[in-house]
């Protein structure tokens, strides 16, 4: 399913969220085998989720460095 449109289209993007991302997921099969990498079908989409709420910054993430090392 390739589905294409402009993420700065508010409308079209919801659209897409509400709509189109459910759909393609629900005919996504839970034991379904990578076609590579390691991640099952709910890995991914669990990582998918967490990559959608940091970037919408709705999400955090730590980090293993300690303080001094980190760019702030």
């Amino acid at each position: 399913m390739k589905v294409r449109f402009d993420v700065n289209d508010l409308e079209a993007r919801n659209e897409f969220l509400a709509s189109t991302l459910v759909e393609a997921l629900s005919t996504l099969p839970f034991d379904r085998k990578p076609a590579w990498g390691g991640l099952s079908a709910a890995q991914m989409v669990e990582h998918l989720l967490s990559v959608f709420e940091l970037s919408t910054g709705k999400g955090t993430s730590g980090s293993s460095l300690p303080e001094e090392f980190q760019v702030k």
